[in-house]
């Protein structure tokens, strides 16, 4: 019977057991404080008829088609003019290396990033552009250099796009 005393009288097991149950609170209060302060802070919207962009949202930023200053891609009955191009160190530097499409053909344009497979040539979906209409895509894809776009309603008409390591920074 004496050891079974000992046991329950030994000051580490104590001080063990006085330490769990500190930070056991500490770790309560803590989740209790985080998950009370997680509503974001309101955001300040643009008077109407600002120039500005809004401050990016979730990650995304809008881009003012109008006031695009990279390259346009026109995509004709034909196909893309130009069929390739090389974004420089120009191109990251004012453009971010965005590359505007522009359908100026007869049907809608359904831009998929390839090269199109023989048995499948779904590609990466993009939405797709009316005839008359233009969507700003930004190629970079995990920091691969050279893409293919291609029409998937017509998989020989592609754009060769090659982008500089100064995309990627």
């Amino acid at each position: 019977m004496g050891i079974i005393k000992k046991i329950v009288n030994d000051p580490w097991l104590s001080t063990i057991f006085i330490g769990l149950c500190v930070m056991l609170l500490l770790g309560g209060a803590l989740f209790y404080i985080k998950s009370r302060n997680t509503e974001e802070p309101a955001r300040e919207l643009p008077a109407a008829g600002a120039t500005e962009n809004p401050p990016a949202m979730g990650g995304a930023r809008v881009i003012d088609e109008e006031k695009f200053e990279g390259p346009v891609i026109s995509y004709t009955d034909s196909g893309f003019v130009p069929s390739s191009i090389a974004l420089t160190k120009e191109d990251a530097g004012s453009t971010e290396c965005l590359i505007k499409f522009k359908n100026n053909s007869s049907g809608e344009l359904l831009i998929r990033l390839g090269p199109p497979q023989e048995t499948d040539n779904k590609g990466f979906p993009y939405d797709p552009v009316p005839s008359g209409g233009a969507v700003i895509i930004d190629p970079r894809y995990s920091h691969i250099l050279k893409e293919e776009f291609y029409n998937r309603k017509n998989p020989a008409h592609r754009l060769a796009v090659e982008l500089k390591d100064l995309c990627f920074q």
